[in-house]
Formats: structure tokens, sequence, C-alpha cells
């Protein structure tokens, strides 16, 4: 055998062994990913990763297919080295061509596998969208909401970037559905849903958190831009009919706020906006409260009374309202006092 055959026909077979060994762990693995990708996600397994896992295969499967093509090109030098050679080979031409044959088998499963992978690469790329958006309103669900607050929850603590959690909740929504149905309360979830979005920015997410509550994460926001936010959603919410099948229907929604401290998790900060969520409820609805961190206080309160000269804007505010009351209210002014009183009683607790 000539040193061209002895050192190319060994590494030929090598490279064939090992690349139809990659070729079957690469179409297994698809496979069973294929197959399992539905339940993996119900798991604690993350689709992600699966992912990166089927890219990474197909990148494998393609650097085989292209290694092939090298040893193809060798056996074919080889081949036309041999025709032209006035010396009998070492190697029967049979065989060489039968390795050619082989290799060129090879690359067609190749072909294949890649794609095959592609394909369940996009099956399962569906599969992990599906399972992190709400199937009602199109938001993103309870699994990628979780996901994403994590992540900002930690890039609060790392960076310091602003982070607020707003917890959204219809009012009155089980008369909704007792009086006009199921579907009617679907409708107006997927309109307030698609009213949540728009009323936000790009950067921030809108989550449906179950059943007629709503989590938004407003990020690189404080208090005054979370109010804001809040007054925008309001003003949409009340401009809006929502109907269905003919039937118009009016809501409002209650709204709870609070932004990290440096103890918090997760759950102690979903704890603190739901406390002022519970608050808004009893507060008359259709209105925001914000957790200090110690207590909750009206959204207005806080975010408008920030200076003295706020709290002159509203004392003044307070006393127009008194004349115009006072002019349509004459034959009975006393209580009114009493409820003006009240109110700047709970302004003074407010700026202390």
């Amino acid at each position: 055998m000539s040193p061209l055959v002895a050192n190319v026909v060994p590494g030929f077979f090598s490279g064939v062994a090992f690349a139809s060994l990659l070729l079957c762990l690469g179409l297994a693995i698809g496979i069973y990913l294929g197959r399992r990708m539905p339940s993996a996600v119900k798991s604690a397994l993350d689709p992600q990763l699966m992912i990166e896992l089927m890219a990474g295969m197909m990148r494998l499967t393609s650097g085989v297919a292209s290694d092939v093509s090298q040893y193809r090109a060798v056996i074919e030098r080889f081949a036309k080295g041999m025709s032209d050679s006035k010396t009998t080979p070492a190697v029967p031409a049979d065989l060489v061509t039968h390795v050619m044959q082989a290799n060129e088998q090879l690359q067609e499963k190749l072909t294949i596998a890649e794609s095959t992978l592609a394909r369940q690469a996009s099956e399962i790329n569906q599969i992990m969208n599906e399972a992190r958006t709400d199937a009602l309103t199109g938001l993103a669900n309870r699994r990628a909401f979780d996901d994403e607050f994590a992540r900002r929850l930690s890039q609060w603590k790392r960076h310091g970037t602003a982070l607020m959690l707003v917890l959204v909740d219809v009012d009155h929504f089980k008369p909704v559905n007792d009086q006009y149905g199921h579907q009617a309360g679907d409708a107006v979830l997927k309109q307030l849903g698609k009213l949540l979005s728009a009323a936000v920015r790009d950067t921030d997410l809108v989550a449906r958190y179950g059943g007629e509550e709503f989590a938004i994460l407003l990020v690189d926001s404080g208090i005054e831009g979370g109010a804001i936010t809040i007054a925008r959603i309001q003003q949409a919410i009340a401009s809006s009919t929502f109907r269905h099948e003919g039937v118009a229907l009016r809501i409002t929604a209650s709204f709870g706020l609070a932004q990290p401290s440096a103890s918090d998790d997760q759950k102690q900060l979903i704890a603190r906006a739901d406390e002022a969520l519970y608050a808004a409820k009893h507060g008359g609805r259709n209105c925001g409260y914000f957790h200090t961190g110690t207590s909750v206080v009206p959204l207005i309160a806080r975010t408008m009374v920030t200076s003295t000269s706020d709290t002159e804007v509203i004392e003044n505010d307070l006393k127009s309202l008194e004349k115009q009351v006072s002019r349509a209210v004459a034959p009975s002014p006393a209580g009114f006092d009493n409820v003006c009183a009240d109110l700047r009683r709970k302004l003074s607790e407010v700026t202390k």
C-alpha cells in the first residue's frame, strides 16, 4: 500500500465512524426532544436550555457534514490519482468506489438530519412560546412573568435599576360573568389586556397573573412614573366600552403598587403590592394604592404631596372647591365644612 493510501483510508474510515456516531446521537436527541417537549415544559426543565441544546446539535451536525465533504474531496483526489497512476495501486478500485458511495450516503443522511433538527427546533420554539403565553389574552403568562420578574429584581439588586410592580384587578368582575356569561368576561379580559399593553412602554411587561388579575413590571420607573402610567390606564378604561355580542359593558379596575427594598424577594414584593391592591379595593375601587414598605397610602396623595409648594396648591384647590360647592349648596354648609376639615386632616397626615 502506498503512503498516500495508508494515510488517507484509515483517517477516512475513522471520520466516517465518528460522523455516524454523531449523526445517530443528534437524531436520537432531536427525536426525543421533539416528542417529549410538551411534558418537559410542564416540568422543571428549562425550555430555553432545550433550544440551546438543539441549536448546538445542529451546529455539530453541520460541522460533521463539512468534514465529510472534505473527506470526499480527499477520496476523489485519491481515486483520480489511482486512475492516472502507471503502477498498480495496492488498494482495489472497487473498495475506493464503495467508500465514495458510503460517503455520499452519509452526506445524504446528514442533510436529512440537519433538516429534521431544524424542524424540531422550530417546533420546540413554538411550544416554548405557547407555554409562556396566556391563551386568552395573548399576554405573557404567570411562568413568563415569574422569570422576567426574577431577572429584573436581580438587575435592581446588582445595578440599582428602578423597578415598579403593579397588580391590576378588575372591579366587580364576578357580576359580569354571572349576568352576561363567561364569554363576556373573557371578552373584557382580552380588551383590557390590549389596553394595558398600549399604556406601557416596550421595555415594560404586562402579564395575566390569574383570573381577572394582571401584573405589570415598570422598568426604570419610580412612583411618579407609576402614577402617570396608572392615570393613563384609568383614562383608557374610562373612555372604552367593552362589548360582547351587542352588549356594552363599562368596567373599572383597582391598582396596587410596590417598589423593591433591599431585603425583598419576589414573594415579599408581591405580598406588598397585593396588600396595596387590597387597600384599593377597600378604599372604594377604581383607584390605586402604594405600599411604602411600612404602610399603604393612596396613590394620588403619595405622588402629589412631595413638597411645601405642592401642599399649598392642594390647599388652594380645596378652598376653590369650598367656594364652588358652597354656592351650589348654600342652605347647609356645616356638613360640607366638616368634609373639608376631614380632607385637610388627611392631607396633614400624609405630609408628615
